[in-house]
């Protein structure tokens, strides 16, 4: 259950005119106004987690191919296999398929604190540009990653494969 905050896409898409041989377009552009975009595929309500077992560099997270400015970043461990006193957070760019590219770091923390069971977030220090779509993924090193897991169900929030990604090892 990683969230993003970052620019919104065009929002307010409205039309104006006859309709039949005129038509003016409007919308509010990205950020524009300040209005931040969570990025989500979880309702919130944590039904489980996943993890790789004691890996000193295993990853895991979401993708979302969309063109964004990111500015935080909040996740949710549960206590299994912790304490998770402290993460590593991730961000990575997309390859054209989608899938998270390991040769476009787009930002790597300190090692940052944080709390199980509960949500935690972290500011980025500078806000992160990505074209192209990102992977923001977590990383416990030597713990199961415990990251939360929802059920996956109920509209706007179901399932979506392709969106969930995790690598072993990171360095290999």
């Amino acid at each position: 259950m990683t969230l993003v905050v970052g620019e919104a896409p065009p929002m307010n898409l409205a039309a104006d005119g006859d309709h039949d041989t005129h038509i003016a377009l409007s919308w509010r552009a990205p950020g524009a106004g300040g209005v931040e975009t969570e990025f989500r595929y979880d309702d919130g309500v944590v039904t489980g987690q996943l993890g790789f077992g004691q890996n000193p560099a295993a990853v895991m997270g979401a993708a979302w191919p969309v063109n964004a400015t990111l500015a935080r970043v909040t996740w949710y461990l549960t206590n299994e296999g912790g304490p998770h006193t402290q993460v590593t957070i991730y961000i990575y760019g997309l390859d054209g398929s989608g899938v998270p590219d390991v040769n476009q770091v787009l930002y790597i923390s300190d090692p940052i604190d944080n709390t199980d069971d509960q949500w935690n977030e972290f500011e980025l220090p500078d806000a992160v540009e990505a074209p192209n779509g990102f992977f923001v993924g977590i990383l416990t090193p030597n713990l199961f990653t415990a990251l939360a897991t929802d059920d996956g169900i109920g509209e706007p929030w179901v399932f979506q494969p392709g969106t969930m990604w995790g690598n072993a090892d990171i360095t290999a």
